[in-house]
């Protein structure tokens, strides 16, 4: 654990397993008694532009925004999760209010009130969270690929959930991180986004390696059989007041596209823009298109 609140890297000792981007800058953060990893560019007094990730990557799902948004003027800041990437893992915390608290605390500890903010799969769902609950501090949200709370209850949305057929079976105690230690998820994800040319060997490997077998379970055993998914279902409290733009790759398999509606209903401000042909993973897939649209939304 580190001794002080923020942990500065330098070349010598950032991890040796952790890829290197020009311009990246790395630092531990100590907040809610848990050591993140939080990766930076660009100068300190520009607009912070913060990107959570979802299962099963980390920071360099971003590899492709650091630069352009550093040469639009921002600040991107791409934190690991609890228990993803460079980020400590814990035993428990794992709950979605959990880790988007966690967010807040590493922003506070950095002296960040107000941010824009990006966020795919589970980044996504915290970052939907943020968006409606402290839109005092986000000033713009961006959602890649992700579930919301505005989901029509119809049977449309009942067969699309037919995608998320994994969650329960990741989610469960026991056999959930045995699926991931036998190397079976690792196999099938490999098959899927590699063959696709989401990411290449190399890169899976990058993500997979950091892949944790009970932080995995944590993710989904709190979604599906924590009470989560019910709570999704029930419906978001309130109207979303944040400026936001959901991107969505029309190709994805767990987020089908019955699940993206709805939100046009109960937001201030939203669009709606869908990428065909892309699949569940766009802003790695087709960075050149992608993250031009991510950038010009967040300036």
């Amino acid at each position: 654990m580190a001794t002080t609140a923020i942990e500065q890297l330098t070349n010598g000792n950032v991890p040796a397993d952790m890829p290197r981007i020009e311009g990246v800058r790395h630092k531990f953060v100590t907040a809610r008694g848990v050591r993140f990893h939080v990766a930076e560019a660009g100068e300190t007094t520009a607009t912070p532009v913060v990107m959570l990730h979802g299962w099963p990557s980390h920071w360099y799902c971003w590899r492709d925004c650091f630069a352009p948004m550093v040469e639009a003027g921002l600040r991107p800041i791409a934190i690991d999760l609890r228990g993803f990437g460079w980020s400590e893992k814990t035993k428990s915390g794992y709950r979605k209010a959990e880790l988007a608290a966690d967010v807040l605390a590493v922003l506070d500890i950095m002296g960040i009130q107000e941010f824009r903010l990006v966020g795919h799969d589970w980044g996504g769902a915290l970052a939907f969270r943020l968006g409606l609950e402290r839109h005092d501090r986000v000033e713009k949200l961006v959602l890649i690929n992700t579930g919301h709370g505005y989901i029509p209850k119809d049977a449309a949305t009942l067969k699309a959930f037919v995608g998320m057929y994994y969650m329960p079976m990741l989610g469960m105690p026991l056999f959930g991180p045995r699926l991931v230690r036998t190397g079976a998820v690792r196999a099938a994800l490999t098959k899927d986004f590699v063959g696709n040319g989401t990411w290449t060997p190399e890169e899976a490997a990058i993500f997979f390696d950091k892949l944790d077998p009970h932080v995995t379970q944590q993710m989904y055993g709190t979604f599906v059989y924590g009470g989560e998914l019910l709570t999704m279902l029930r419906g978001a409290p309130s109207r979303m007041a944040t400026p936001t733009l959901f991107l969505y790759g029309d190709r994805d398999d767990a987020i089908r596209p019955a699940l993206v509606r709805g939100m046009e209903d109960h937001a201030d401000d939203y669009r709606l823009e869908v990428l065909p042909g892309l699949g569940h993973f766009p802003m790695e897939q087709a960075p050149e298109v992608v993250v031009p649209k991510i950038v010009d939304f967040v300036r």
